[in-house]
């Protein structure tokens, strides 16, 4: 009989995740595609500093010179792991919203401007309205 490891569940605004703690909270994110701030994971940028709202963590190692230094009630996801469940806040970062579902177009029209340059004029199909920026 095999023990396995604990099973904590981090809660963002956008949702929760899980972890078994054995790994970094970011790479648990990651793994289980959960849109979040990170950029050096090495604890320098601190762009996956986050506040802890509720639980416990451990740090994996000790801070490095040089490194992000958090505030008392902040974590860096990168070198951390959950100790337990866990709500997290990121006060400096907001989700990216939901792409828009694929939609079907037809070609109406293609007019060669230039030798690498084609005007391409698309009909959208189905009646829903369709957000666009100018240039898109």
């Amino acid at each position: 009989m095999t023990a396995t490891a604990p099973c904590h569940t981090i809660t963002l605004e956008t949702g929760p995740f899980f972890t078994d703690g054995t790994t970094s909270i970011l790479e648990a994110a990651l793994a289980q595609g959960i849109p979040v701030p990170f950029s050096c994971q090495r604890g320098a940028c601190g762009s996956c500093r986050a506040v802890v709202m509720d639980g416990s963590y451990e740090r994996m190692a000790p801070p490095a010179d040089g490194g992000y230094q958090t505030a008392s009630d902040e974590l860096l996801m990168c070198q951390c792991r959950a100790a337990s469940d866990l709500t997290l806040r990121f006060p400096h970062w907001r989700a990216p919203e939901e792409p828009s579902p694929p939609r079907r177009a037809r070609v109406a029209s293609r007019l060669p401007l230039a030798p690498d340059v084609t005007q391409l004029i698309v009909e959208m199909q189905g009646e829903d309205d369709y957000g666009y920026l100018p240039g898109q």
